[in-house]
C-alpha cells in the first residue's frame, strides 16, 4: 500500500476560537489495530457540543484536536478481533472523544452501530447525538411509561421534539410546551404531544394541574434550567 493510501484529510484546530481556527490537514491514517475499524464517512453530524469544544467552552484533552462527536459511514476494513461488523456495512456513532471531521477515521468497534436502510445517511449522522440523549432522559433518568406524565420543553428543538415521540411510543402522556399559538403547536402535535399548552398564558400552572387531575407531572424536560428550576417544580 503506497503513501497516499495511508492519508486522509482531516479538520484540525491548533487553538480555539471562532471558526476561522478550523483548517485542513491530510493526516496519516494507518491500519486498524486489535477491535478496530476504518470508517469511511458519508455524512458527518454538526452540533453545539462540536461548537463549544472549537471556541474553547468546552475543555478538549489537547490540542491540536479534531472536532465531532458523530457520523455515518461505511466499514473499508476490520481489525483483528472485530466481531459482528463487515467490509461494506453503513454504521454511524456518537462519542465524545471528537474525530468526525474526516473523510476517514480508525475508532473502536465498541463506538458503532448498523444503520438500517430506510435510515439515509444525512438524517441518521444529524440525529445520532440527540437520539441519543432523548432515549438517555426517557429511559434511564426517568423510565417513561403508560400513566405517567411528562412536560416537555423546547418541542421544536431536535432533543425536545424526539423525547416527545419516544415518550409518547412508550404510552406516556405527554405535555408539549410552546411559545405561541401558532406554528409550535402543529409540531407539537406532529410530535405526539397529547396535550399542547402555552407557557406565556398566566394561567398555565393551572392548566396543566386540570390535566393531569390535580397531580401534576412526573417528570418535566426543560432544556434552560437555571433560573426556570424553581418554577418548574410547581408543575
Amino acid at each position: 500500500m503506497n503513501e497516499v493510501e495511508l492519508m486522509t484529510r482531516t479538520v484540525v484546530i491548533e487553538k480555539t476560537g471562532g471558526p476561522e481556527v478550523m483548517q485542513f490537514v491530510d493526516v496519516e491514517i494507518g491500519e486498524p489495530g486489535r477491535g478496530e475499524v476504518l470508517v469511511e464517512h458519508t455524512a458527518i453530524g454538526l452540533s453545539r457540543f462540536d461548537v463549544e469544544c472549537r471556541a474553547g467552552i468546552r475543555k478538549v484533552k489537547s490540542l491540536p484536536y479534531t472536532p465531532g462527536v458523530q457520523a455515518v459511514g461505511v466499514v473499508k476494513k476490520v481489525g483483528p478481533d472485530v466481531e459482528a461488523l463487515n467490509i461494506g456495512d453503513r454504521v454511524g456513532y456518537c462519542t465524545a472523544s471528537g474525530g468526525s471531521y474526516s473523510e476517514e477515521r480508525i475508532i473502536d468497534q465498541k463506538y458503532l452501530f448498523k444503520i438500517s436502510d430506510v435510515v439515509n445517511d444525512e438524517v441518521a449522522a444529524a440525529c445520532i447525538f440527540k437520539a441519543m440523549t432523548a432515549h438517555y432522559l426517557t429511559h434511564r433518568v426517568y423510565d417513561v411509561r403508560p400513566g405517567t406524565f411528562a412536560l416537555v420543553y423546547g418541542v421544536s428543538g431536535g432533543v425536545g421534539n424526539i423525547i416527545c415521540q419516544w415518550a409518547r411510543h412508550k404510552g406516556c402522556e405527554v405535555i408539549g410546551v410552546v411559545g405561541s399559538d401558532g406554528y409550535g403547536v402543529n409540531i407539537a402535535r406532529d410530535a405526539g404531544c397529547s396535550y399542547v399548552v402555552n407557557r406565556s398564558d398566566p394561567g398555565v400552572a393551572k392548566e396543566i394541574l386540570s390535566i393531569t387531575k390535580g397531580k401534576g407531572v412526573n417528570v418535566v424536560y426543560d432544556p434552560i434550567g437555571r433560573k426556570y428550576v424553581t418554577y418548574l417544580l410547581a408543575f
